[in-house]
């Protein structure tokens, strides 16, 4: 993600709302870092996270099997 963007989680035991109205995830997600965003860190509303990493695909096999 880009240096305008921060990955957040709510605070435990709180329901932090978004800008449109929605619940932010208990998980996290990235969100702009503008003055809303600013104001619910400032505030300890939520807290500045390390996103969680993609897991990587398998490779397929490349074993040769026998008929």
């Amino acid at each position: 993600m880009s240096k305008d963007t921060i990955y957040v989680k709510p605070r435990e035991g709180l329901r932090i709302r978004q800008e449109n109205g929605r619940p932010l995830p208990a998980e996290g997600r990235h969100v702009p870092l503008n003055s809303f965003w600013r104001r619910r860190l400032r505030d300890k509303d939520v807290v500045a996270a390390q996103a969680p990493r993609k897991a990587k695909a398998k490779a397929k096999s490349t074993e040769i099997k026998e008929a």
